[in-house]
């Protein structure tokens, strides 16, 4: 095992033994969801880079859907890659989206019944990019869950033409 996946399994061990995560089970192989992830989500809303963006691009991880939520609250455009990138960006604009409904229509469940997949050569300038992560570097280094699809989405979005954005995550920080 390497060093990466050492850290990796460490990190999903301490949220299972001391009960930090939640659903989706196990927490294994995947972005972890963690007790915490609203106040996460706050934090993302109250930094300056998340109150002058327009469009948000944000992981389908189960930690990330109070802040999907929220984007959809905050009038500002939701863009969502499909699961393993099979189909490119789901966008949900806040004005699809029925007042009290943002929390169903930032599920993976509900989403395409409020936004539609959008082709790439439609993307809009994305201003800030939110990754799920299974642990940070205090200088700012994540680890996802291995697969290298955040990675994959950034280089993406630059080939696009999409200027260099902030990248924001969220862990459980006990």
């Amino acid at each position: 095992m390497n060093q990466k996946d050492e850290i990796r399994h460490k990190i999903w061990n301490k949220l299972t033994e001391e009960k930090l995560g939640r659903f989706p089970f196990p927490l294994t192989n995947r972005i972890p969801n963690f007790k915490g992830a609203e106040a996460a989500a706050i934090y993302i809303t109250e930094m300056k880079e998340y109150k002058e963006a327009k469009v948000i691009k944000v992981n389908p991880d189960s930690p990330q859907l109070p802040l999907r939520t929220q984007i959809l609250k905050d009038g500002k455009m939701l863009l969502v890659p499909t699961p393993r990138l099979k189909d490119g960006f789901i966008q949900v604009k806040p004005e699809w989206v029925p007042k009290g409904e943002e929390r169903k229509a930032a599920s993976l469940s509900s989403i395409m019944n409020y936004g539609k997949v959008l082709p790439l050569s439609k993307m809009p300038p994305i201003d800030l990019i939110v990754v799920g992560s299974v642990a940070i570097h205090r200088d700012g280094r994540r680890l996802g869950k291995g697969e290298g699809y955040a990675v994959r989405e950034y280089a993406i979005i630059r080939e696009l033409g999409n200027k260099g954005v902030p990248v924001i995550t969220s862990i459980q920080s006990a």
